[in-house]
């Protein structure tokens, strides 16, 4: 998610593009993963934006991304993950 217009309160998602306001409405907001629906979890703080990450490990999309791996990246995956 990245702040669209200058810290105005709109929002794009980088992965579906959708846009949306927050402090126009009294309901927390709930940030999903656009492929399992999980609700994602805030890793990290930065000074302009926050990072979030879904930690299902059943979500198609980190299967995906595992399954497309070449042979070389999966031995280092399997060291390191």
């Amino acid at each position: 998610m990245y702040d669209n217009n200058g810290d105005r309160g709109s929002y794009r998602c980088k992965v579906c593009s959708k846009t949306f306001a927050t402090g126009k409405y009294s309901i927390t907001t709930t940030f999903r993963c656009p492929h399992c629906n999980r609700v994602l979890d805030k890793i990290k703080e930065r000074k302009s934006y926050n990072i979030y990450k879904c930690r299902n490990d059943n979500c198609s999309f980190y299967h995906d991304n595992l399954d497309s791996m070449n042979n070389h990246d999966q031995e280092l995956f399997e060291i390191e993950p």
